[in-house]
């Protein structure tokens, strides 16, 4: 795609200005919007957002507004969606619909409570004529604002369109390939945030590395399980989106997920963690709808489960771990 377009991105978080900086060369313009005035106002001052991407300047191609009516501008080829999962539905219903079959690339990685939607699912809802898109894969907000290379996934049912935005957003630093498995895209993403908050209480109780490695290749076994019964692919967990994504949020200091673990292992409470912190950790809601729809579904998710327990049950991670640890002998496969 020859001809530059204009983008949008919603939401204005750390990975929704990290992802704008990556593309700010390959776009005419961008338009971040947030709903937070104050910090709006401070990010197109500035050109940073100190409150959640700090110390990364931010292209002079991105501009940043609070204006509700943006997505009415008929110049928008693509728009981004970053809010978190738990926020789509009630942001895009504030927001103007944009125009019909408008492309919209979610990065979103959860299960919204209450309904089991992904975030594709929870847009076509609010907006039922746009194309939707998922964007995931080992791709950490201060790495990728920094320049730093990394590949990612598209995922699309609409693969004419997905071939176009393919090329659209593929970077000198960002590798983009393809996938139509949407369901395992989004599920991987979802779960694998709740597999790195067992990696975090790993090394918050000094652990070590073959207990992580257990996490990590038992969670992909769970997140293989529940995506497969959901209908994703078996191919789809052993990709970037699957194990390469997983294993980025298990050794990553920065994932927001990991470091809620991590502080829960070293003996803090999940609810003073929680008002500590500005940022949204997606694997504490997605825990919560794996535990209410895992029996219903008829799906084993051990892990899911004594993670729930240690945020919502009081179980100490101590006593998760050794839950986990006593469980019925089976074979591996």
């Amino acid at each position: 795609m020859s001809q530059k377009h204009n983008a949008v991105f919603i939401g204005n978080g750390a990975m929704s200005c990290a992802m704008a900086n990556c593309l700010s060369k390959n776009f005419s313009s961008i338009c971040i919007w947030g709903n937070n005035e104050i910090n709006v106002k401070e990010c197109q001052s500035k050109h940073e957002n100190n409150l959640y991407l700090p110390g990364i300047k931010l292209s002079e191609n991105i501009t940043f507004t609070s204006n509700l009516d943006l997505l009415t501008n008929n110049k928008i080829s693509i728009i981004f969606c970053g809010v978190p999962t738990q926020y789509i539905r009630k942001t895009l219903s504030k927001l103007n619909k944009p125009k019909a079959n408008s492309i919209i690339i979610s990065f979103a990685k959860g299960l919204e409570i209450g309904t089991l939607n992904r975030p594709s699912q929870i847009i076509q809802d609010v907006w039922p004529d746009a194309c939707v898109m998922a964007l995931s894969g080992p791709a950490q907000a201060e790495e990728l604002a920094k320049g730093k290379p990394f590949s990612i996934v598209l995922a699309s049912n609409h693969e004419k369109e997905a071939k176009k935005i393919q090329e659209l957003i593929n970077t000198k630093t960002m590798r983009t390939y393809l996938s139509n498995d949407l369901i395992g895209v989004e599920i991987a993403g979802a779960l694998k945030n709740v597999i790195s908050i067992t990696a975090g209480i790993n090394d918050g109780l000094q652990y070590g590395d073959n207990a992580k490695a257990s996490i990590m290749t038992r969670g992909l076994a769970e997140i293989s399980r529940l995506g497969e019964k959901l209908g994703g692919h078996k191919e789809t967990f052993s990709g970037l989106a699957g194990i390469g994504d997983l294993i980025t949020s298990c050794i990553s200091p920065f994932g927001r997920n990991y470091s809620l673990g991590k502080l829960l292992g070293e003996g803090q409470n999940y609810e003073d963690i929680m008002k500590n912190t500005i940022k949204v950790c997606e694997g504490a809601f997605t825990v919560k709808v794996l535990h209410e729809y895992s029996k219903e579904l008829n799906v084993e998710l051990p892990i899911s489960n004594e993670v729930y327990s240690v945020l919502y049950e009081n179980k100490s991670p101590q006593e998760g771990v050794q839950s986990l640890m006593k469980r019925t002998l089976k074979s591996e496969f």
